[in-house]
């Protein structure tokens, strides 16, 4: 029997219970038995049902995350567990749509893919970051054309109120100098 455990305080193996609610750490190396982790745990059972919890808490495949001086391979490893791509190219946006009649940069879309890749975002993530910044890019393109609408209606108006009568005249005259000097698809 451990130091200072007597018969009346012996732990049944099995449960881990005894008279004395602590009598179950008395089993264990020195260094284990007064840590104050433990001190919460009735008996062996409460201990191993929070343990079970942990276990599911950690997820099945047992995901820790890389300290911060892992190597890279260790990170490319943990990426790929939680569901990263293999490549940039991988990633399926095959759903995303763009705001309607809103420009898009191809290029600066595979160098954030790129970014995205690097920092181990997985396929949802990414969708998700890129319609979110669709979103705001198409919100603010909204307003650039309802602005850059409103402005031209009151230059239009602007020159109707300067050019009266002769408006319509002047109007078709400078679409045809520009027409000619750039041509119909400008």
């Amino acid at each position: 029997m451990p130091d200072g455990v007597t018969d009346s305080d012996a732990i049944d193996a099995t449960t881990g219970s005894g008279n004395d609610p602590t009598s179950w750490r008395a089993a264990l190396p020195a260094e284990l038995r007064d840590t104050v982790a433990l001190a919460r745990f009735d008996d062996v059972a409460a201990l191993a049902r929070e343990h079970l919890h942990l276990q599911s808490a950690i997820g099945r495949k047992g995901l820790m995350p890389p300290g911060a001086d892992a190597a890279p391979e260790e990170r490319d490893a943990f990426f790929s567990a939680l569901g990263r791509p293999a490549t940039p190219d991988d990633y399926d946006l095959s759903d995303f749509d763009l705001p309607d009649g809103m420009p898009w940069n191809g290029d600066l879309q595979a160098a954030m893919l790129t970014e995205m890749h690097a920092a181990g975002l997985t396929n949802m993530q990414t969708k998700a970051l890129i319609a979110a910044y669709a979103g705001m890019q198409g919100d603010a393109w909204q307003q650039a054309v309802d602005a850059q609408g409103a402005a031209s209606t009151r230059a239009a108006a602007a020159l109707e109120a300067e050019w009266g009568e002769r408006f319509d005249a002047r109007l078709d005259l400078a679409n045809r100098a520009f027409r000619a000097a750039f041509g119909d698809d400008v």
